[in-house]
């Protein structure tokens, strides 16, 4: 009212009001948070990509809009198709180049697809804020990097301790026999 702008001037740019939502929450173009930085180093830029996950969902507008959206996108697959585009499908993108990128360096080996390791961020993230009512923290972020470290082939599997290698004794005295208990 404002503004001046009357509804049928709103309705010619969003169809609906999920998309008009949609666009006023989700802003691609201003929203740092949906932009995956690689700098080279991919556990520093993936400990980024899951705190920047974590914080855009924890955001007080998101936790309020995304039930919604979600419903909405669930009854109506037409708003699927436009709404997928704009978050889903570009940050999906940005991800498996990443995850690509990093591949090709030699600094990750996925043992999953990298299409399922986007899926357990965004799913995991998702669900959690759901769950959680937007109380997610540093400890989903730690225990989050560290399944998706493992996923991507970061973490070594732990090795066996070596054994040094044997010295040779010079037999002194034999070791006495160790008694055996009976059990009655």
């Amino acid at each position: 009212r404002r503004a001046h702008v009357h509804r049928p001037v709103i309705y010619r740019r969003w169809r609906s009001k999920a998309e008009l939502v949609h666009d006023a929450v989700f802003n691609p173009s201003d929203d740092a948070t949906l932009r995956i930085l690689d700098t080279g180093n991919f556990r520093a830029d993936l400990r980024a990509c899951i705190h920047n996950s974590v914080g855009l969902f924890r955001r007080p507008e998101v936790l309020s809009a995304f039930p919604g959206l979600m419903a909405a996108q669930r009854t109506d697959p037409d708003l699927r198709r436009v709404l997928s585009p704009r978050l889903e499908a570009a940050a999906r993108r940005d991800f498996e180049g990443f995850v690509r990128r990093a591949v090709a360096r030699g600094d990750a080996r996925p043992v999953v697809a990298i299409a399922t390791l986007f899926e357990v961020l965004a799913g995991t993230v998702l669900f959690h804020i759901a769950a959680a009512a937007g109380e997610a923290g540093e400890v989903l972020e730690a225990e989050l990097l560290t399944v998706m470290t493992r996923l991507a082939g970061l973490e070594e599997r732990p090795r066996r301790a070596t054994r040094p290698a044997a010295r040779r004794k010079t037999p002194t005295r034999q070791r006495a026999a160790k008694p055996t208990h009976r059990r009655r």
